[in-house]
């Protein structure tokens, strides 16, 4: 599944939490599939995380946008208080109502790189950013991570650049994926070695991290959408491990989960039932 954004008001909020930053100093991935619907403001956010409320250049330290040119063409950008790294959009033209995987990659001392495909392409295209430097990126201690909008201080409402269409499979990763990786994450709902991953089914509020850190995220409006034809496989439902019977000193079965695949899932995510 997926979730629907009306392009005024609708916004998912993940509070602060230090496994959003994914190590960012020294490399990071972000990633999410997206279906645009009609028109974008400009520099509609689909993944927002800035720095400090925005209160000095560049102000962001990861963020997805649409192109001021262009409201079918998306980049990616990190930055610290002296460098940007951006990569994208390249040839990328998101068609109304059509389905586009994106991933952004950034490693210390290397270039940033963006990834697109359609669920039709048979592959991403990459296109890899001019900035390099040496120098890490700005750690952030205040902001929340914002999925469908942009947040910063100085606005009114402090949420803008709104995104209208529909989000999926949002993670953030503490390395650089390879292409042949984010081929894997395109067709998978996985949080394997994630730091923050949200499928976005759009059955629970607050919105479920799979992750496992617990840093669920926050609704205001959003509605439930079918999910991009590309997954062929969602997550499976968590299943019993075993069952015992509770008692004082003994294991409560709900925190003993053992998917189908065999990954023990020591927590339950809210809105998700075992079979």
């Amino acid at each position: 599944m997926a979730r629907n954004f009306n392009g005024t008001s609708d916004k998912i909020v993940v509070a602060r939490a230090p496994e959003l930053d994914t190590e960012l100093a020294n490399a990071m991935t972000v990633a999410c599939w997206f279906r645009r619907v009609g028109a974008q403001a400009s520099y509609a956010a689909l993944i927002s995380k800035t720095v400090n409320y925005g209160a000095a250049s560049p102000y962001v330290q990861y963020v997805f946008q649409f192109n001021s040119t262009s409201d079918t063409a998306v980049r990616v950008v990190f930055a610290d208080y002296s460098t940007q790294y951006v990569a994208g959009p390249g040839a990328m033209n998101a068609g109304d109502g059509v389905w586009h995987f994106i991933a952004g990659t950034y490693a210390k001392s290397g270039n940033a790189k963006f990834y697109y495909g359609a669920a039709t392409d048979p592959l991403l295209t990459e296109v890899v950013g001019a900035a390099t430097g040496a120098n890490d990126l700005k750690t952030d201690t205040d902001d929340p991570l914002s999925i469908g909008a942009a947040h910063d201080n100085r606005e009114a409402g402090e949420y803008f650049r709104y995104f209208t269409g529909d989000i999926a499979n949002v993670g953030l990763w503490p390395y650089a994926m390879t292409p042949a990786e984010l081929e894997i994450v395109r067709a998978k709902t996985n949080p394997i070695r994630s730091k923050y991953y949200a499928p976005l089914f759009g059955t629970a509020d607050p919105e479920p991290d799979w992750s496992g850190a617990n840093n669920h995220g926050a609704l205001t409006g959003t509605t439930r959408a079918d999910h991009p034809p590309r997954i062929d496989a969602v997550w499976p439902r968590p299943r019993r491990f075993f069952s015992v019977t509770e008692a004082p000193g003994g294991v409560n079965t709900r925190e003993k989960r053992m998917s189908a695949v065999g990954m023990l899932l020591p927590w339950m995510p809210p809105g998700v039932d075992p079979d």
